[in-house]
């Protein structure tokens, strides 16, 4: 334990020395440091938008049923999710999307 303390208080004497290396090192911290800050509150804001997705959707739904009337079928709603765009080259009513008429 005295070498690895004696190899510490070398080190350390020869750190504070260099005060560029000490500016640099304080500098990478709190650039470190806001990176963290700043993630945290991205992924925070990220959760918020994604927990209001839902009404969101429900709420575009509503208003392209109010805009065409009778052209969506009554059994869309928010949770379904729109066909793949290949679904339109198949023959046939393919999808609740696509009208017959």
């Amino acid at each position: 334990m005295k070498i690895f303390w004696l190899l510490f208080t070398y080190e350390w004497r020869h750190f504070k020395a260099a005060k560029g290396l000490v500016l640099l090192t304080a500098l990478v911290l709190l650039v470190g440091l806001y990176g963290i800050y700043y993630g945290t509150t991205e992924i925070g804001r990220q959760r918020q938008h994604l927990a209001e997705l839902p009404t969101l959707a429900r709420h575009n739904v509503e208003e392209l049923q109010g805009k065409f009337p009778g052209r969506l079928m009554p059994a869309i709603s928010a949770t379904t999710t729109p066909p793949l765009p290949c679904t339109t080259l198949l023959p046939g009513p393919a999808s609740p999307w696509v009208s017959a008429t």
